[in-house]
């Protein structure tokens, strides 16, 4: 949970493995829409494994792991240095790779998927003019692009229709 609230990716919630494991959670995400995409994500890709065989094996469909984890998402999209720096040398497993200087939960660009990679809300402006009463100008700047194409690597399965009668 404290890592989670350090950072996490938009859209995202913190579920315990119990909750994994409580059919009731389970049957409220097969309710949503059939083009909903469920992702596991854990700081390596451990925990987030052994959520996706749990809600794999409860029947939930379109469901991915995150490559790498929070670790590689944030060696692939950086935070700005005003809010996180790498640790610079290997933890233990599971351990965030990241020193955050404060919680930012999912309010830096580097927790929104990287659709264009757009400029999203961060506030590094007071910290770069410590001298400054005046309000930030968060998400003005354009981040700097990632270095590498995005690919789509998912792809949707269709919830199988209920088919009945003779026929």
């Amino acid at each position: 949970e404290s890592n989670y609230n350090l950072f996490h990716l938009k859209d995202s919630m913190n579920v315990s493995m119990d909750t994994i494991r409580d059919p009731e959670f389970v049957k409220s995400l097969k309710a949503a829409p059939a083009n909903t995409v469920f992702f596991t994500v854990s700081n390596d890709e451990g925990v987030a494994t052994q959520g996706w065989k749990l809600l794999a094996a409860q029947g939930l469909q379109n469901l991915y792991i995150v490559e790498g984890g929070i670790n590689n998402w944030l060696s692939i999209y950086p935070p700005p240095p005003c809010l996180a720096k790498a640790k610079g040398k290997k933890g233990t497993e599971g351990e965030l790779a990241f020193t955050f200087y404060r919680s930012v939960g999912d309010c830096c660009n580097t927790a929104y998927p990287p659709v264009k990679h757009k400029a999203l809300p961060f506030d590094c402006y007071l910290s770069a003019n410590p001298g400054s009463s005046a309000h930030s100008k968060a998400g003005a700047a354009e981040p700097a692009k990632p270095a590498f194409e995005f690919e789509r690597k998912v792809k949707l399965q269709k919830k199988a229709a209920v088919k009945g009668g003779c026929g």
